[in-house]
């Protein structure tokens, strides 16, 4: 048996044994205020194109409990994303969010051009903390990170 037989046939053994599955796309959650409604829809197009699963409160019916939704897709989720803006910065839910992520040590933080680092409240700019117009970086950051 030459050495190119040996290995067809090592490799032919070792796919029998480890067949190769596809692992489900990395759940991201998208925190945001809803002034930023028109941009996270965009992202998490951006995000689902990349062959990540993006989840944001657009699956929210009437008469579900929000917060123990949120809490469970949160919890749910490998990764959360943190839009801050303006709106965001003021937004209670967002900061919720933002500290509920953090405490699971998912929370990456994404900064919208009209802000500056500073302007995001302590402690949520202490890593991973990208701009918002740099999705394929995003995109790298989520799926290095999970």
């Amino acid at each position: 048996m030459t050495l190119v037989e040996a290995m067809r046939e090592i490799n032919e053994t070792i796919n029998k044994l480890t067949p190769e599955t596809e692992l489900p796309p990395l759940r991201i959650f998208i925190s945001y205020a809803s002034p930023d409604r028109a941009f996270v829809e965009r992202l998490a197009r951006g995000l689902e194109s990349a062959g990540l699963d993006p989840w944001f409160d657009r699956s929210l019916a009437g008469g579900d409990d929000f917060r123990d939704r949120i809490a469970a897709e949160i919890d749910r989720a490998d990764r959360v994303v943190a839009v801050w803006s303006r709106h965001a910065i003021a937004s209670r839910w967002v900061r919720w969010e933002a500290a509920r992520a953090m405490d699971q040590d998912k929370l990456v933080s994404l900064l919208d051009a009209s802000i500056g680092l500073k302007d995001i409240p302590a402690p949520f700019t202490e890593e991973n903390v990208l701009r918002a117009d740099d999705v394929d970086r995003l995109v790298a950051s989520l799926r290095s990170s999970a």
